[in-house]
């Protein structure tokens, strides 16, 4: 879902160059020339999440290289494949080879937020997330975590930026 979502954000240039996908986390490294904007992540979340709340089905299949590629599916990344490999389709928004970690549907991943971008070589970039209840246990600590901020600075949520700035 990520990859999909960041080439329609950052353009069909953004390729998959390693993951790391298991039920708490996600890693996933890929060509990008910059820094990521807060506000392209943020479109990027938003896509992320419009296919999770779609429910979209998972079709998991191992066929041979050849058949999936004449199916257009995408290489994410420059790793040598077999003659057999593994391919997921995401309903029509996504369909890749992959060896990873997946659900039989997108709405089990539940919220996705990503906690951390950056570089890791040149051209390279990367993401990582969290998902399902590591991500509600994410949310949940930085909410509590605002809270006590705008009870020491004795200020609502929404006015803690001012305070500080004039602190």
């Amino acid at each position: 879902l990520f990859l999909k979502a960041a080439q329609e954000v950052l353009g069909k240039d953004v390729h998959q160059a390693g993951s790391h996908v298991n039920e708490h986390r996600m890693r996933i490294d890929f060509t990008f020339p910059r820094a990521i904007k807060p506000e392209e992540i943020a479109r990027i979340e938003d896509l992320v999440a419009k296919a999770v709340t779609a429910a979209v089905p998972t079709d998991i299949v191992e066929k041979s290289l050849t058949e999936a590629k004449a199916e257009g599916v995408e290489a994410t990344f420059g790793e040598k494949y077999g003659e057999r490999v593994r391919t997921i389709k995401m309903g029509t928004f996504s369909y890749e080879l992959c060896g990873g970690t997946h659900v039989p549907n997108t709405a089990l991943l539940g919220a996705v937020k990503i906690i951390s971008e950056n570089g890791v070589s040149a051209g390279v970039r990367r993401v990582e997330m969290v998902c399902g209840e590591s991500a509600r246990t994410l949310l949940r600590e930085q909410s509590e975590k605002l809270k006590e901020t705008a009870e020491k600075l004795k200020v609502p949520q929404h006015e803690i930026a001012g305070r500080l700035d004039s602190l």
